[in-house]
């Protein structure tokens, strides 16, 4: 029995390992695609549906059409995007099909910098994981 419970234990690592490299992966995607500005691979990181939620500036926008319209207008140009960092990331799965991640971000547009943290809840579809929900806020002085 001990032996049984040993090799599910690693089991059970190995297949959060996995599914933590997965989670990253889509960070490391959405990244790369914003600093070379598409907009559209970024965006390809979240689900698609109307439960989706962003949470930036200020509103909550729900619906990935609604996300798509915002971003685009908040972003209308490569210039705007600036060059994004990622930090501190910390993955949570909570679930087999749900994950949050907590970390810090750091834009660069022009001279100004922008910081802050943001909490980001993934869940995992046949397509792989996707984000569900995105909360940013911003630590700027």
């Amino acid at each position: 029995m001990k032996l049984l419970l040993f090799f599910l234990g690693l089991f059970l690592s190995y297949t959060r390992k996995d599914e933590t490299e997965s989670i990253l992966a889509v960070f490391n995607r959405g990244v790369e695609a914003l600093n070379r500005g598409d907009l559209d691979g970024y965006l390809s990181t979240y689900a698609d549906g109307d439960d989706v939620r962003w949470v930036s500036g200020g509103r909550v926008i729900t619906g990935k059409a609604n996300i798509v319209a915002a971003v685009k207008e908040r972003f209308s140009t490569a210039e705007s995007l600036g060059v994004l960092t990622l930090h501190n990331l910390q993955v949570d799965i909570q679930t087999s099909t749900d994950a949050l991640v907590f970390g810090e971000y750091r834009q660069v547009v022009d001279s100004a910098v922008h910081r802050g943290v943001f909490t980001v809840h993934l869940r995992k579809f046949a397509a792989g994981w996707l984000i569900l929900s995105d909360h940013a806020s911003a630590l700027d002085d």
